[in-house]
């Protein structure tokens, strides 16, 4: 799941819960890409009135760079100005390993089976306003690991059995151009354009 996806049903799932009167969900554990063991292990949520420390835990992403003769596969969405793209991936369930989720989640996304090699780079991300409002949202923190991935032998990518919410299925765009598309975070688009013998491993935190 885009990381736009996951804060964006997070806000969704605690404007919902607002609404209805029931206590608000930290933003930082969406609805969607959660399993029901890792929200009932959660450590509880304080509200923001409370003197009380908020005790949660940033999420764990897992991501996907699978390159194929100068492309990359991204996941293409619906947006309000036009397509947008994001690598597939989503969360890591607890007991899972990364070559687990990452071959979990790619195949809900994109229908296709790959294999995890090594560590391609990490980026943090940190949103304290939604993204389509601009309202406060509580603090959605997510640590992204990007690992470089094959393609299993026969499979071929394309929307996959249980894609994103926005989702409207998958692209390999050119490396070179990713800055004429609406990639996202663009900051890793620029890390894949750049130079591989000077991309560094952290990108940084992003959206803070």
């Amino acid at each position: 799941m885009s990381t736009e996806t996951e804060a964006q049903a997070a806000e969704e799932q605690a404007a919902e819960a607002q609404a209805s009167g029931a206590p608000g969900q930290d933003a930082s554990t969406p609805g969607q890409g959660a399993s029901a063991s890792e929200a009932a292990s959660a450590p509880p949520v304080v509200d923001g009135s409370d003197s009380s420390p908020v005790l949660v835990r940033p999420r764990i992403g897992v991501r996907a760079a699978v390159v194929r003769d100068g492309e990359i596969l991204l996941n293409r969405y619906r947006g309000p100005d036009g397509d947008l793209f994001d690598l597939p991936g989503g969360g890591q369930e607890h007991g899972e390993s990364q070559d687990d989720a990452l071959i979990r989640e790619v195949l809900e996304e994109t229908g296709a089976r790959v294999r995890p090699y090594g560590l391609a780079c990490t980026y943090e991300v940190m949103l304290r306003e939604a993204a389509r409002t601009g309202a406060p949202i509580r603090l959605f923190h997510q640590l992204n690991i990007v690992r470089w991935c094959g393609l299993e032998p026969g499979e071929e990518p394309s929307l996959g059995p249980a894609p994103d919410g926005r989702q409207i299925g998958v692209a390999w765009l050119p490396i070179a151009e990713l800055d004429r598309h609406d990639v996202r975070p663009r900051e890793l688009a620029q890390w894949l354009m750049d130079d591989p013998s000077v991309r560094p491993t952290w990108i940084g935190t992003l959206g803070a």
